[in-house]
This record gives C-alpha cells, sequence and structure tokens, in this order.
C-alpha cells in the first residue's frame, strides 16, 4: 500500500532540510571573507536581496511565521514553476540571510529516477548560469541499501546523499551578495520525495550565530 505524508509533516520536514547548514557549505565559510558585492539585477535567490527586512518582505509577500526566525510563503517575487514553497531566514539584526525552495512532491518508484530527473533538470539549469558545480552522489559505507533498487530507501534513511553545491567564485562569481548555493534531493518515503534549492548570502554565517544566541538565552 502506497505511504502518505501529511502536510504538516512534510513542511517540517522541508523547515529541517533549510534551517540545517548542510553539510559541505561548511567547506566554504572561508570564501565570506573573499567576495565584494556586484550590484546588478540578478532572478537568483527568487529575486530577494540580502539583509531585505521583514517589514519590507510583507510589502511584498504574504509570509507565515513559522518560529526560530523562518518564515515561509507561496508568492516570492520571482518565483519558479518547478517549486511550490519558500522558505527564509530573516532576523531583526542581519534582514533576509538565506531563501530556499520546495518542489511539489515528487512520486517515483524505488530506484528514484523520477527524482533524479527532476534533480538533473534543475541541474541543468543552475550550471548553465553559475558554472560547474561539486557533486556529491555516494551511499554511506556499511549500509545495507546498496542495490539499485533500494536507492530511495537509502535517501529516506539519510544514508544515500546526492546534492551540488556551487561557492561563489568558483568558477562564478555571485552577484548580490549570494555566496553559496546547494541543490539537493530528500525522500519523504519510499515512493515520494522532494528536489530543495538554498541560497545562502555573505551574512549568513553571522545569522546564523546570532539565532543561535537568541534560542540559548532560554537555557
Amino acid at each position: 500500500m502506497k505511504s502518505k505524508v501529511g502536510q504538516g509533516a512534510i513542511f517540517t520536514h522541508l523547515f529541517i532540510t533549510c534551517i540545517n547548514v548542510i553539510g559541505v557549505m561548511k567547506k566554504y565559510l572561508f570564501l565570506l571573507i573573499l567576495f565584494s558585492c556586484v550590484s546588478s539585477a540578478y532572478a537568483q535567490s527568487f529575486g530577494l536581496k540580502m539583509g531585505t527586512s521583514l517589514d519590507v518582505l510583507k510589502k511584498q509577500m504574504t509570509l507565515k511565521d513559522v518560529g526560530n526566525y523562518g518564515y515561509s510563503t507561496s508568492s516570492p517575487p520571482k518565483g519558479h514553476p518547478s517549486f511550490q514553497r519558500y522558505w527564509m531566514a530573516i532576523t531583526p539584526k542581519h534582514g533576509l540571510c538565506r531563501v530556499c525552495g520546495f518542489s511539489k512532491k515528487i512520486s517515483t518508484n524505488a530506484y528514484g529516477t523520477e527524482l533524479k530527473r527532476k534533480f538533473e533538470e534543475l541541474e541543468a539549469a543552475l550550471t548553465s548560469k553559475d558554472g560547474t558545480a561539486e557533486k556529491d552522489d555516494f551511499l554511506k559505507s556499511g549500509s545495507i541499501w546498496d542495490k539499485q533498487c533500494d536507492w530511495m530507501m537509502g535517501l529516506l534513511k539519510n544514508e544515500r546523499t546526492l546534492t551540488v553545491y556551487w561557492a561563489s567564485g568558483n568558477p562564478v562569481k555571485f552577484p548580490d551578495n549570494i555566496y553559496f548555493i546547494q541543490l539537493v534531493t530528500r525522500a519523504l518515503t519510499i515512493e515520494e520525495g522532494y528536489v530543495a534549492v538554498m541560497y545562502s548570502f555573505n551574512n549568513w554565517n553571522d545569522c546564523d550565530e546570532w539565532i543561535k544566541a537568541q534560542a540559548n538565552d532560554a537555557l
């Protein structure tokens, strides 16, 4: 019988995907000090700009407060047809510092064929603008989900990774204070998954530390 995932559980899954610093990004934090701002119109990051305040963003779109300085919307200034929901990190001190877009649920087979197809489509679109990416496509050592028909199960168990990422200046220097872009695959069940894209701005590291500090104040 086909397993279903409720909308509340799905959004929780999406929120965790975006708020966490996805592993490979940590290798590029040193790039923050290397890149200056390039002021030009740019359609990436769904038409959103680093540092934009919550008040200004609320005038541009309907935002839902999902807690921990996270906000969601279905209507950013420049939405993309592949993405259904968007999440932003916005603090009073830093303004906008990260934005993520999440695809609709993708029904797929045990091999992940349809999910991989959407991932490759978006990877090609981003590569055409941002140059060749670094790619991680592997199964954790020792995983029992090592057959092709176990592809989705490995992804669901967080033992399989399929992601690509670009750091500003490697090879293309991004405008609008974007310094890191990542495209990831996630499984909701062995028959459903989604693709997410994350844009982190030059202020994300400070923003992330500030958010953690606010949470720790409650201890």
